[in-house]
């Protein structure tokens, strides 16, 4: 169990002001999805007492959480040690409702007093800045569904927290994972029977091994990998959204999970060469299972969701060309 993993969660559905924000249907359960992800055994195996307090959901009334209401829990978990000291291994920030593009690298988080002239907000990047430049946790996870138009003013984000830079800044690992790139809109759908973010649900799908590289591990690697592909699928034809990142350090979410597998089947035009796997990412070598060359065909497994640059023979020999390959569930087949 990650016992020093602490988790701060809101999901904000409805506002006060409902003429001008219309109230949504999938933040509360895309919080509690991610919850059922930090509790499990085989995901973040993060304590109930580090969730639980540090949970807000807007109520009926649009009473709470306000912005203060927010920061208020960003300043609990930091009193939970001494100024100067480290509070744990890994924060995780999470936050779905309606929200803005502040900034390039930043997304706020309209709260439920926000109105049309008066858009008050969380700003989740400046919150989890917080605890990565005071170096207050190893590592800090950030992952907001909001939407992020760009044509709104509104003021500067404030971190009304008090505490020195710490010289261990530099050291911090970070994770950011916005719902979608900056001016572009987030979407909620019903899916599987209830509604979720298209964010939400591929992340927390992801997360629970649909992610899973070869490895059996979900990274911040593998998530990137997959979420374009799972989010496309579940919005299917209607429209499109792709999430967008600000700090991507690799960090490691799950381990030990059955990995799952894809069969590709390269067709190989003359001259036949030899088949080299590359990933998309980096073009680093890939490990395939189970390859079995015939004549001009060579037919493999590899992980899922991924994007692999498949080679007949080396670069500068005679013969030699490339494809890329978009691997998804199910057979595939590629020429080259």
């Amino acid at each position: 169990m990650a016992d020093t993993d602490y988790a701060l969660v809101v999901a904000i559905e409805k506002y006060k002001d409902a003429q001008s924000l219309q109230r949504l249907n999938g933040p509360i359960h895309d919080a509690e999805d991610f919850i059922g992800w930090l509790r499990s055994d085989t995901g973040g195996k993060v304590p109930e007492k580090n969730i639980v307090p540090y949970f807000l959901k807007s109520d009926d009334a649009a009473s709470t959480p306000s912005d203060t209401e927010v920061w208020r829990k960003v300043d609990q978990i930091t009193r939970l040690v001494p100024d100067g000291e480290r509070v744990g291994r890994r924060i995780y920030i999470f936050l779905a409702g309606h929200g803005f593009g502040i900034d390039v690298d930043e997304v706020g988080l309209l709260t439920v007093d926000a109105t049309s002239t008066a858009l008050m907000h969380f700003a989740g990047a400046a919150a989890a800045k917080h605890y990565w430049k005071k170096a207050l946790f190893d590592e800090v996870v950030l992952f907001m569904d909001c939407c992020r138009p760009w044509d709104i003013e509104a003021p500067v984000p404030v971190d009304p927290t008090r505490r020195r830079i710490s010289p261990y800044a530099a050291q911090v690992k970070k994770f950011f994972a916005f719902a979608s790139q900056f001016g572009l809109l987030a979407r909620e759908r019903e899916i599987r029977g209830r509604v979720n973010g298209v964010f939400s649900r591929a992340l927390v799908d992801g997360l629970n091994g649909d992610a899973v590289n070869a490895a059996g591990s979900v990274t911040s690697s593998s998530l990137r990998a997959y979420l374009p592909g799972a989010m496309q699928r579940l919005l299917q034809s209607d429209g499109k959204q792709e999430p967008g990142y600000g700090p991507a350090d690799e960090l490691v979410f799950a381990t030990g999970l059955a990995a799952k597998r894809a069969t590709v089947k390269v067709t190989m035009s003359a001259p036949v060469l030899p088949l080299s796997v590359l990933s998309g990412l980096d073009r680093s070598p890939v490990s395939v299972s189970g390859l079995q060359s015939a004549g001009n065909t060579y037919t493999f497994k590899v992980p899922p969701f991924f994007t692999y640059i498949l080679q007949a023979g080396q670069p500068g020999e005679a013969g030699f060309r490339e494809t890329a390959c978009k691997v998804e569930t199910g057979n595939h087949d590629a020429t080259l």
